[in-house]
């Protein structure tokens, strides 16, 4: 009898998916989902698609909260909760968990420059 081929486990790590706020630079609040929180905010701030259309012209954008949640469903499904609350609700929620330990709430400098493309040099995104 011929040998029988076992598959061997794989010990694949699922994404561990993030449900995030961000401000706006008109002081909106944009909430959304990802696997990866630092790249998607770089798509949000330097353009890169796929960039959310409503953050596209409120830029630059900065962090404001995040929520770890193992599959994309329950991360859809709370972000559908944010989005349901009122203002007050939200910056609640972000102000609630400004203590809790998270990533950086700031991006790295190179990263907090949004390239004007009609411009060769970088803005600067911080004003004083």
């Amino acid at each position: 009898m011929g040998k029988m081929k076992t598959k061997k486990a794989t010990t694949h790590s699922k994404p561990r998916w993030v449900v995030y706020m961000v401000k706006c630079a008109d002081d909106s609040l944009y909430t959304g989902i990802t696997t990866d929180l630092s790249r998607r905010l770089k798509e949000h701030n330097h353009g890169q698609l796929p960039s959310a259309k409503y953050t596209r012209t409120r830029r630059p954008v900065t962090f404001a909260y995040q929520e770890n949640v193992d599959t994309r469903s329950e991360a859809a499904k709370r972000e559908n909760e944010i989005k349901a609350l009122s203002r007050k609700e939200k910056e609640k929620l972000i102000h609630k968990n400004k203590n809790r330990p998270r990533t950086s709430n700031k991006l790295p400098l190179s990263d907090r420059r949004l390239v004007n493309p009609t411009r060769k040099k970088p803005v600067p995104t911080d004003k004083v």
